[in-house]
């Protein structure tokens, strides 16, 4: 899977590049998210999520971002913590989320 879009140089490694992506995903830096963001990514939200399915391209982080505000009326998210696990990276947040008066909390751990 290309993930990345200018491939990083061998000096910045995995991590950097995904505090990168989440730091511009933060700052609501859409152009910095596409990009960064290569043309054949593809990220896979669970189907039981409201915003679940697919998200293709070099857009594929500003259209998550725009279906997450669509569905809560406030969401926040504290981490992240990274982990370089070779070719893959974990991610690990804590969300908070409300719409109405619903409030949700959870542990994510994404890769």
């Amino acid at each position: 899977m290309k993930l990345w879009r200018n491939p990083p140089t061998v000096s910045r490694d995995n991590v950097e590049l995904m505090e990168d992506l989440l730091g511009a995903g933060q700052a609501g830096d859409m152009d910095r998210l596409v990009e960064l963001t290569h043309e054949d990514c593809v990220v896979n939200e669970p189907e039981s999520i409201p915003y679940g399915g697919d998200y293709t391209g070099e857009t594929a982080f500003p259209d998550i971002f725009a279906d997450i505000g669509a569905t809560w009326d406030d969401f926040a998210f504290e981490g992240p913590d990274i982990w370089d696990a070779g070719e893959k990276v974990f991610v690990r947040w804590e969300v908070e989320a409300e719409s109405g008066d619903e409030t949700v909390e959870v542990t994510l751990l994404e890769m």
